[in-house]
């Protein structure tokens, strides 16, 4: 995967590119999400009804309308999840590189800022000091992102097979290999995708045409940003209208995650019958139902497919 999600998604937050120069570096593509623990024995609680439900559309909605109904492609989603706790913190450093305190940052200053981040960034993740990220340099990193995450934790949690609440050489050794083997199959699913023909091989043209699904889709996302929060409709969004779009395109996230892996039937629409489906798995104690991803399978993961169906909503 190229540097074009990652751009997109610093020009979704910042209004133009305010880390552009932060990602000029070589490297491969992220870890994977983990898979779901063991579950244990369900709690007895009474199950919420989705028709008494009243849904109101979230903060998401404004990227789930510009999705056209399309999820997020598979790299990017793949690259967003390693990279969420890196982006959270270039929005909660703007202000650092607002000079002048006006609430904007100039291009000047998103320049700054750009080859601060990247300065600062290769002095903690370029391991051989050549001022360029390797593919084994980038994929440490990612890993080191991800283990922070709470999926990460979780899957740490797993594989710590002593529970001493760190991983010894064994056990990093087999979440390394579970992690490689998901990054397989990822890649493995990613290129059925674009395998349009079912040949079994993937196309410079069919390659290209995934290419170019990823751009619009990106596309779309920067156009809903400069929508539905430049605010002052300035043509540009300052660091609060930032803040405020990257808070609603982590949410998509979530919710787009949520509907990925819940749509029954593939239509991108949560409905009853989603529900429904669920509660037989919830019922049988599938890992599938356990959406909050704590390891459990309980009341609590109801509320959760219950709370994040209604977040999934988009209003007509």
């Amino acid at each position: 995967m190229n540097t074009k999600s990652i751009a997109a998604l610093a020009v979704l937050v910042a209004g133009t590119g305010v880390v552009a120069a932060v990602w000029s570096m070589n490297r491969d593509e992220d870890a994977q999400t983990p898979v779901v623990l063991a579950p244990q024995p369900v709690a007895q609680a009474p199950l919420p009804e989705l028709s008494t439900a009243s849904f109101t559309p979230g903060p998401a909605s404004v990227f789930l309308k510009s999705a056209g109904g399309q999820p997020m492609p598979a790299q990017s989603r793949s690259m967003m999840q390693g990279m969420m706790g890196m982006m959270a913190s270039l929005i909660g450093r703007m202000e650092e590189f607002d000079a002048n305190g006006d609430g904007m940052l100039s291009d000047l200053e998103k320049i700054a800022m750009g080859f601060k981040l990247r300065k600062e960034f290769l002095a903690d993740h370029d391991l051989d000091g050549d001022g360029e990220m390797s593919g084994e340099e980038w994929r440490a990193f990612q890993r080191s992102m991800f283990e922070q995450t709470p999926q990460g934790q979780q899957l740490m949690k797993q594989f710590d097979a002593d529970g001493d609440g760190v991983l010894d050489e064994d056990e990093q050794t087999a979440l390394d290999a579970h992690l490689d083997q998901l990054e397989a199959d990822r890649r493995a699913e990613e290129r059925a995708r674009m395998d349009t023909d079912g040949d079994g091989d993937v196309s410079r043209e069919e390659r290209r045409a995934a290419q170019q699904q990823e751009q619009a889709f990106w596309q779309n996302q920067m156009n809903a940003a400069e929508t539905s929060f430049d605010y002052d409709e300035d043509g540009e969004l300052n660091i609060e209208e930032s803040r405020d779009a990257w808070d609603a395109w982590v949410e998509y996230q979530i919710v787009d995650d949520f509907i990925t892996r819940y749509d029954s039937n593939g239509d991108r629409r949560m409905e009853t019958d989603d529900y429904n489906q669920f509660l037989n798995d919830y019922g049988q104690r599938d890992p599938s139902s356990d959406v909050n991803g704590d390891g459990e399978i309980d009341i609590e993961d109801v509320y959760a497919f219950h709370d994040l169906m209604q977040r999934s909503m988009t209003a007509d």
